[in-house]
C-alpha cells in the first residue's frame, strides 16, 4: 500500500534526541529495502542521521544488483513483513559482504518467509520478545527461538515507531477517545468490546487510499482527542505502532498493558495504563476534567518520544547491535 506523504514540521527534526553511543555509528553508509516510497518516518530518519552524524543514506525499494554495488553499504536494513517483496529481494542481498538486518513489523511465527530468507540476514529483528502462543488471535507461534533456528540469523528485540511532529491542537475539537484501527480481524480480539465500552470513535478502511487519508489526519485528531486508544495482542514487549505514533504526535496514550510495557511507558506520566475495559473507563473518567493533568502527560509522552521512539532511533539502534551491542535503546533506564 503506497501511504500518503505527510507533510512534515522541520522543527520536529532538531528536536530529536539522540544517545551519545549514536556517535560510534558516525560515517556509515546504510541502504535501506522495503520500506514504502513515501514513508515519512524513514524520510525524516535519513535527514537527521545525514545531518548529524554524516550517515549517508539511500532507499532502494527492491534493491538491485547494479545500483547496490554502486553505492557499496556497509548496513543494509529491509522493512518487510511481505513474503513477495522478500523474494525479489533476497537474490542481490546475498550477494552482499556487509551485515543485512531483516526488520519484520509484524507478530507472526517465521513459517510464510523462512523458506526465503534462510540465511540471508546477519540479523532478523522482531517487536516482540520471547513466545506468544494463543489460539484465541490466530497467530501461529511465534517464538523468537524458532525464528532464529528456521532463519538461521540471530533475532533481536526491535518494535515500531513513529516519526516526530509538532502538531497544533484543533480547538473546536469534540473527540473523547479516538480509536485508529481494524476492530474485525481474529488477531484483533477484545478491540471492539473495548471500543464500545469507551464510546469510542474508530476510524479504519480497507482501501489503501481511505487508510492514507485516515493517517493524514491521525496527527491532528490525536493531538486534539482527550485520549488515543492503544490495544494490542498481549505479546511480550509488543504493540502497535500507533502508540508510538500517539505520543510522537502529541495525544495522550490510552495504554492497554501488554507484558514488559512499563519499561516504556511509566502509568501517570507518559500514559494511561489500563488491564480492563471497566478500568480503562475509569482512568477517562477520572482524568476527563483534568485537562491540565492531561496536558503534562501529553508533553512528557513527547518527549519521551523525541528521546527514545522515532525511526532514527530504531535504525541506529539496528546499526549497533549488528555492530556488536546487545541492548535495546528505547527502555526507560537506558
Amino acid at each position: 500500500m503506497k501511504v500518503a506523504s505527510l507533510p512534515l514540521n522541520p522543527l520536529a527534526n532538531a528536536d530529536v534526541v539522540l544517545p551519545e553511543r549514536a556517535s560510534t555509528l558516525s560515517g556509515l553508509r546504510i541502504l535501506f529495502g522495503g520500506f514504502c516510497v513515501e514513508h515519512p518516518g524513514l524520510a525524516q530518519a535519513m535527514r537527521i542521521l545525514r545531518k548529524r552524524l554524516d550517515i549517508e543514506c539511500r532507499h532502494i525499494l527492491v534493491p538491485d544488483a547494479a545500483r547496490t554495488r554502486a553505492f557499496n553499504p556497509d548496513v543494509v536494513i529491509v522493512y518487510s513483513s511481505r513474503p513477495h517483496v522478500l523474494r525479489q529481494m533476497v537474490p542481490t542481498l546475498r550477494k552482499l559482504r556487509c551485515p543485512k538486518a531483516l526488520w519484520f513489523c509484524d507478530l507472526r511465527g517465521p513459517e510464510r518467509i523462512a523458506p526465503t530468507v534462510r540465511g540471508a540476514f546477519q540479523g532478523i529483528f522482531l517487536p516482540w520478545k520471547d513466545r506468544f502462543s494463543d489460539a484465541r488471535y490466530g497467530l501461529g507461534d511465534c517464538d523468537v527461538a524458532r525464528w532464529q533456528r528456521a532463519c538461521r540469523a540471530r533475532c533481536w528485540y526491535m518494535p515500531q515507531a513513529s516519526e516526530l511532529r509538532v502538531v497544533r491542537p484543533r480547538p473546536d475539537a469534540t473527540t473523547r477517545v479516538v480509536f485508529i484501527g481494524d476492530c474485525a480481524a481474529a488477531c484483533h480480539r477484545g478491540r471492539r468490546a473495548l471500543c464500545d465500552t469507551l464510546n469510542a470513535k474508530v476510524l479504519n478502511a480497507s482501501s489503501g487510499k481511505l487508510r492514507g487519508q485516515i493517517r493524514l489526519a491521525s496527527p491532528a485528531l490525536y493531538a486534539s482527542s482527550a485520549f488515543s486508544l492503544s490495544c494490542s495482542p498481549p505479546a511480550v514487549g509488543y504493540t502497535s505502532n500507533r502508540s508510538y505514533d500517539v505520543a510522537a504526535w502529541g495525544g495522550l496514550l490510552l495504554l492497554q498493558r501488554y507484558p514488559l510495557c512499563e519499561t516504556l511507558f511509566t502509568h501517570g506520566e507518559h500514559a494511561l495504563i489500563f488491564d480492563t475495559p471497566e478500568q480503562a473507563r475509569s482512568l477517562v473518567q477520572q482524568f476527563g476534567p483534568l485537562s491540565q493533568r492531561r496536558a503534562a502527560i501529553q508533553r512528557a509522552s513527547w518527549r519521551l518520544a523525541a528521546r527514545k521512539h522515532t525511526w532514527a532511533h530504531r535504525i541506529l539502534n539496528i546499526c549497533a547491535n549488528l555492530r556488536g551491542e546487545e541492548s535495546f535503546w528505547g527502555t526507560l533506564d537506558r
